[in-house]
């Protein structure tokens, strides 16, 4: 009898710890990703880390979800410019300077023309420099309240 409870201890617990564990799981941020919490919203970004990365950002996306985006971190502080080149929707672009958002273009539409000269596309640029810059769907400028001297925390999954 003994040994009967002793089993069905460690038969539970073992199954208390694989539910812990998968529920810990199923909640972890992906490496490729991050979490930006600004006010009281979680947007999950994907992280553009390599210069491939940042160049695509987001073109050839069709949709971007109300809580999605793009993080674009960068070593150092500078007045890095974005384009919209081989974007088909528009975006929201927010510029930061660590953890402080400093500015933002709103709205910023796709290239009428996919193939247009990439000469002839606007470069939007940081109105000081920043390191981390955050694409997001269009309007979430608005629907998040975001002013210049706001705070953004960055949670990051494990690497």
């Amino acid at each position: 009898m003994k040994i009967f409870i002793v089993v069905m201890i460690l038969v539970l617990v073992a199954a208390a710890s694989w539910l812990l564990f998968f529920r810990i799981s199923e909640r972890a941020v992906p490496n490729d990703r991050v979490e930006v919490k600004i006010h009281d919203q979680t947007i999950v970004a994907e992280i553009a880390e390599t210069a491939e990365q940042k160049e695509k950002g987001l073109a050839g996306r069709t949709v971007l979800g109300a809580n999605e985006g793009m993080l674009f971190p960068f070593s150092e502080k500078g007045s890095y410019g974005f384009w919209m080149k081989g974007m088909k929707i528009p975006i929201d672009i927010v510029w930061i300077s660590g953890t402080t958002v400093v500015g933002f273009e709103e709205n910023a539409p796709p290239p009428p023309d996919i193939s247009a000269d990439d000469s002839k596309l606007p470069i939007y640029l940081p109105p000081s420099p920043i390191d981390n810059v955050l694409e997001l769907q269009a309007g979430s400028v608005r629907t998040l309240g975001l002013r210049k001297g706001d705070t953004v925390t960055f949670i990051e999954g494990e690497r």
